[in-house]
């Protein structure tokens, strides 16, 4: 169950405790060294004052004089026990109240001197308890420690000069002792609530920070498994629908091609056996036969080479494009440019790269005829340490978008380079420069486009 904002955490393990008792120790050793440096310094500075405020007081200004430079030279060497030996580090919680006591006595001896409770020197002891708030102490041996302070305050006080037991004023001051002890008590016990509160919760917040870490990793494995999952699949949805293409381009070739020779052959002969019979009438019927089975027969051959073009399986990527571009500039009017690798770079790509990159340009092209309304397209193949295809065109641009989800040929292209762990992406055109002298991509009507598929070497 969620602990409420105020209370203190309570460990489940017996590891935290031990750890918060070592954060407790390094914290007395923190502030122990700090507050050895200060009193030094408050001492120091001090120090001067008392030849104006007890300038008719030589035995007073002796006993603070004393008193000073004796606890300045103790609190120095305290710092330089707790700075340079680990011993006295590992023990602090326990060497520092007892320091804290034995520091108590030197001015409660030194201040005895000076006068009973009654002088009003005892007053300035009770201020000697403070410092002891600040141990990182469970309440128990707070309470061991601080009343043994006060005691020892006491015992050098009173002890050294038993005189002081008859002063009027000696019960009311060791009343506001035994209340100074009370309330170094409550107020160290408050401290190490905070500590102890603030230790648990940054050791709760680090956990979690941890755990968040540990759930942010396998979300991420997860991801990345899903993502590789998901390349896996589309490249086998591509590949069987390539090996499908194949299969009905080999059946479409070797069956009605031959099916459709087979009728040419005989329809030539045909020809030739009956023409002289009635030549007005059968020449003509004759002549739209052979020219319907000579339509069927390029139709037949241009389906075979969009299921799988020959060029590509016979003389390689960068011949293939050539071919697939030039029948376009031929038979559509298009200037279309195409940019290659030097040399037979293209040679070495793998088939299926290389399909996927035949494919995306077909599909580019063939998208750039239908709907752009261009008059010019470029075609680049750049071969380095990816296989990086663009194809870009003047026409009236493509909002990616805005492209519905059902467009096949966007969708195909997206497949293609999932399936090969590249990449697809649609922007205005660069290559065009604006006749109207704006720069390409503005919205000038007609930003053109550019297809880029990028897959890894």
């Amino acid at each position: 169950m969620a602990q409420p904002p105020n209370d203190v955490p309570h460990p489940s393990r017996p590891d935290d405790e031990r750890a918060f008792v070592t954060h407790a120790s390094e914290l007395a050793v923190h502030w122990g060294r700090h507050w050895m440096l200060g009193i030094t310094a408050v001492a120091l500075l001090w120090w001067p004052t008392d030849l104006w405020v007890f300038g008719d007081r030589p035995d007073v200004q002796a006993t603070f004089a004393w008193i000073r430079g004796l606890g300045i030279a103790l609190h120095l060497l305290c710092y330089a026990a707790l700075r340079g030996s680990a011993w006295v580090r590992t023990r602090s919680l326990v060497l520092l109240p007892l320091y804290g006591a034995l520091a108590i006595t030197l001015p409660a001896f030194a201040l005895s001197r000076l006068g009973g409770p009654s002088s009003g020197w005892f007053g300035y002891l009770y201020v000697a308890l403070l410092p002891s708030a600040f141990f990182p102490l469970p309440l128990l041996a707070r309470a061991l420690a601080t009343a043994f302070a006060g005691l020892t305050l006491a015992l050098a006080y009173f002890g050294s000069h038993p005189e002081h037991l008859s002063d009027p004023m000696a019960a009311s001051a060791l009343s506001y002792l035994l209340f100074d002890v009370a309330l170094v008590v409550g107020l160290g016990a408050v401290m190490h609530g905070v500590v102890r509160r603030a230790f648990f919760q940054s050791l709760a917040l680090s956990r979690a920070s941890h755990a968040l870490g540990d759930l942010n990793r396998l979300l991420d494995a997860r991801v990345q498994e899903q993502a590789l999952a998901l390349q896996h699949l589309a490249g086998g949805v591509v590949q069987a629908r390539d090996v499908e293409r194949s299969r009905i381009a080999r059946e479409l070739h070797d069956e009605l091609g031959q099916e459709l020779t087979a009728a040419r052959m005989a329809l030539s002969l045909t020809r030739r056996r009956h023409m002289r019979d009635d030549p007005e009438v059968l020449g003509p019927k004759l002549a739209e036969l052979e020219r319907l089975l000579n339509r069927t027969a390029s139709s037949t051959r241009d389906l075979i080479n969009r299921l799988r073009p020959r060029a590509l399986d016979e003389l390689g990527l960068g011949p293939a494009v050539e071919a697939l571009v030039a029948d376009l500039r031929a038979g559509t009017g298009l200037a279309l440019t195409l940019t290659l690798p030097d040399g037979d770079a293209l040679a070495a790509v793998p088939p299926d790269p290389a399909t996927a990159v035949y494919r995306f340009v077909q599909e580019a092209l063939t998208n750039v005829l239908r709907h752009a309304s261009a008059s010019a397209a470029t075609v680049t193949l750049h071969l380095d340490q990816a296989l990086t295809a663009t194809v870009e065109d003047d026409g009236v641009g493509l909002d990616e978008s805005a492209i519905s989800p059902s467009s096949h040929g966007i969708a195909g292209m997206r497949e293609r380079a999932l399936a090969l762990g590249g990449s697809l992406t649609i922007a205005p055109a660069q290559a065009f420069p604006r006749t109207d002298g704006l720069a390409a991509g503005r919205t000038d009507g007609r930003p053109g486009t550019r297809v880029t598929l990028r897959l890894p070497r």
